[in-house]
């Protein structure tokens, strides 16, 4: 890589960074503050209410994500038609999914107005995830500056208006329309930015021939992004229906701690995806010295920050959210070792989207869901919301080593994980050499 590709990558990176570090910032700061002020019950209920749009954001997306952008890299279709269709597929996509959600709120939550309102109306940001359509064409261009500049803009716009609604005490609905009006006012400002800039909408069109193939292409990604989220955020679903919405708080609470960093590995992650995608056609050797590092960079970044986070969690959790949420330090503690696996995970996916390789992400997927709902069910009755902390730890880490055991793909990739675990034995065996 020349020394301006290496600025222009490096400088990429850090406006994904920025953007990332504000957004989990922010989301952290306001989460604490509602979290006080609603207090555990009706805090409760908005985490029900966002772990349905938690869903319905990974069903959404329809598994373009990663196949737009690398389709656009490639230029391997119209970019104009790329982009309309994409823009009408999620469109159309989050029309659904706000019905949907109506519909099964009301079946679990029968007779809750409340809820069923809550969960409808945080539903309605989804349709606006079809602005994200944006984001990848500039993510393509390596432009990661102007998706920061629209989705921070948006952001402390937001949470400005929720430190004013909590002032004036504002009643929990308020809340949730915040919401959908953020993802909205970012996905407004992309476009404007797009269009006064690069290019207009003229040139999008909708091609039914197009959605086929990208349909045929991610399927099993959509599927893939709903079982992920089943196993990272039906925790919050069971506990709220088998022990009441008081634990759901106590376990939202102690997530939000534990993932208020993840933004780093996707942000790295995405900035570095378009080099990869290059490197495979152009250095295969080097393409696998540059995952390899990857793996190391994140999983070594996880072990650190979980460490840390463990040790301090009863601490971190009764400064920041008081004494009411003191079962939340004890989630936090088994929660913070997620992120060795949530790291190598987002490390993973981008290689396997770079191979091609679709299914064994699925596979994997499929599996830590399956044992996490089972284990959910027996840990949750039983000890409540931390048996789902232990039971997300146990499906998280067993689903890669099962699926290695068949899968030629993931057992090296798996043997990649398992060399930068042994990382610094290594690199200090190859300075005393």
């Amino acid at each position: 890589m020349t020394l301006s590709g290496f600025k222009k990558y490096f400088a990429n990176t850090s406006w994904l960074l920025v953007n990332y570090a504000v957004r989990g910032l922010c989301g952290l700061g306001i989460s604490i503050l509602l979290a006080r002020y609603l207090g555990p019950d009706r805090y409760g209920m908005l985490n029900y209410a966002n772990a349905f749009l938690a869903f319905g954001a990974a069903i959404v997306t329809l598994g373009l994500d990663n196949i737009v952008i690398r389709d656009l890299v490639n230029k391997r279709y119209s970019e104009g038609q790329l982009l309309g269709t994409t823009f009408c597929l999620k469109f159309v996509a989050g029309l659904a999914w706000v019905a949907f959600s109506y519909s099964l709120a009301s079946y679990l939550q029968p007779g809750n107005a409340l809820v069923i309102s809550l969960v409808t109306i945080i539903a309605l940001s989804t349709v606006f995830q079809a602005f994200d359509t944006f984001d990848f064409w500039f993510q393509s261009q390596i432009a990661a500056k102007f998706t920061t500049i629209a989705q921070v803009f948006a952001l402390i716009l937001i949470s400005l208006v929720e430190i004013g609604l909590i002032l004036t005490h504002a009643h929990i609905k308020a809340f949730a329309w915040t919401t959908s009006i953020q993802m909205l006012i970012a996905g407004l400002a992309m476009l404007g930015v797009y269009c006064l800039r690069y290019s207009n909408l003229r040139n999008w069109s909708f091609s039914w021939k197009l959605a086929k193939q990208l349909f045929k292409n991610s399927y099993l990604l959509i599927f893939q992004g709903l079982v992920i989220i089943i196993y990272m955020r039906i925790d919050q679903l069971m506990i709220a229906q088998m022990v009441g919405f008081d634990q759901t708080a106590q376990y939202s609470v102690a997530v939000n701690l534990a993932q208020g960093w993840y933004f780093i590995p996707v942000a790295i992650a995405a900035a570095v995806y378009p080099a990869i995608i290059n490197l495979k056609a152009g250095d295969p050797k080097l393409y696998i010295v540059r995952i390899q590092q990857l793996y190391n960079l994140l999983v070594w970044l996880a072990i650190m920050g979980a460490c840390l986070i463990a040790v301090l969690a009863h601490f971190i959790v009764a400064l920041l959210y008081g004494p009411q949420y003191s079962l939340a330090g004890k989630i936090l503690m088994i929660q913070a070792w997620m992120a060795v696996s949530v790291f190598f995970t987002v490390a993973q996916q981008k290689w396997l989207m770079a191979e091609n390789k679709v299914a064994p992400g699925f596979q994997m997927a499929l599996i830590g869901a399956v044992i996490n709902i089972g284990l959910n069910l027996i840990l949750i009755r039983y000890y409540g919301a931390v048996g789902a902390a232990i039971a997300s730890l146990i499906s998280a880490f067993s689903a890669t080593f099962i699926v290695a055991l068949y899968s030629p793909t993931i057992r090296f990739s798996t043997k990649m994980y398992l060399k930068s675990l042994i990382f610094p034995i290594i690199w200090l065996s190859n300075r005393l050499s």
